[in-house]
């Protein structure tokens, strides 16, 4: 399984059957769950019901992490698919506008996929892009990450925001919307440590309603996953709690 570190503890999910690929979600910080048991009250002719029953079982709980990755998402959607390669955001690239023609190119022009915009610092004014024969104020790029700038202004300090392919490294998870089926289940197990207890729990059969994969200063990531336990359908059974003194 993909396995990951929280406190004392770890989480771990992967698909269910036999040899699938683990799963790794980043470094979970928070683990919840929530067990909520319906309970059908029977009234008689007083205020006060006279007797109960159980009605559904819902179960839900929630994953907090300080990374997380793309891949992740996969877990989320069917029709999801992860590649090898990745895309990198550059941000605020500096360099002096030179004398003509009024070029210049990011350091990763040979890989380079998207312009992301151009602050002028001498001025303090965000620049335009234009296809070709800027003015003052306006810029050009190439596919090779070339910047051409205006004659007018030549000197000027700029900062580039762009990125670049990287073929080799990362993952990349491509969505191609879908028609609506049946979910993909996952095993999810759940450890903790606490003085001499030891917990755990796990859910043979899981599904992945909500992944909001945020973004924080001071940290990789700040994302959570929501999940919704089910019956398995090989064992029957929607969990088993572990405890240990």
């Amino acid at each position: 399984m993909g396995i990951v570190k929280f406190s004392t503890g770890l989480v771990a999910f992967k698909p269910q059957g036999t040899n699938q690929t683990p799963q790794q979600i980043g470094l979970a910080s928070d683990v919840s769950v929530d067990f909520s048991q319906e309970k059908v009250l029977v009234y008689g002719q007083k205020k006060v019901a006279i007797d109960s029953f159980d009605g559904k079982l819902e179960i839900k709980g929630s994953l907090k992490m300080a990374a997380w990755g793309a891949q992740t998402f996969a877990a989320l959607v069917g029709g999801a698919t992860t590649s090898t390669g990745s895309k990198v955001g550059i941000m605020d690239e500096q360099f002096t506008i030179p004398t003509t023609p009024y070029q210049v190119t990011v350091a990763n022009g040979a890989t380079f996929y998207e312009d992301l915009g151009v602050l002028n610092v001498t001025s303090g004014l965000a620049m335009v892009v234009v296809a070709s024969a800027p003015t003052t104020g306006q810029y050009s790029y190439s596919a090779a990450g070339v910047y051409t700038f205006a004659a007018a202004d030549a000197a000027a300090v700029v900062r580039i925001s762009y990125s670049y392919t990287a073929a080799a490294v990362g993952k990349t998870t491509t969505y191609t919307n879908a028609l609506m089926g049946q979910s993909t289940q996952y095993i999810l197990s759940c450890f903790n440590t606490y003085g001499t207890k030891r917990y755990g729990y796990r859910f043979p059969a899981v599904v992945f309603d909500k992944f909001s994969p945020g973004m924080k200063v001071g940290a990789v990531g700040d994302a959570s996953l929501s999940f919704q336990a089910i019956e398995d359908a090989t064992t029957g059974k929607p969990f088993d709690i572990y405890e240990m003194d």
